[in-house]
């Protein structure tokens, strides 16, 4: 398999959006390239975004969070009780 240098950078936010959005209770699915390399259990280039869809009931909460984000001041509300890899469903759960 090819090495990309940025994919634990990469894996790490994917891993991190997982997180927050779990710890806010929003349900997400993957698309695109990340949807694609989670289905197939492996990474198979680097990505340049994350492509993700919401239920439309969460579209304002997600909005809040991501102004949230990038003003620094997002901590989830509560623990994961899971944690996800590469084999793990292509869907984020509440």
């Amino acid at each position: 398999m090819t090495a990309f240098p940025s994919v634990p950078d990469q894996l790490a936010t994917v891993a991190a959006l997982d997180a927050l959005l779990a710890g806010h209770g929003i349900s997400y699915w993957l698309f695109g390239g990340w949807a694609v390399d989670f289905h197939a259990g492996r990474v198979t280039r680097e990505h340049a975004d994350i492509d993700i869809a919401v239920w439309a009931v969460d579209h304002g909460h997600l909005r809040a969070l991501s102004s949230a984000v990038t003003r620094g001041r997002i901590v989830p509300r509560r623990a994961r009780t899971a944690t996800r890899g590469m084999s793990a469903p292509v869907c984020g759960s509440r």
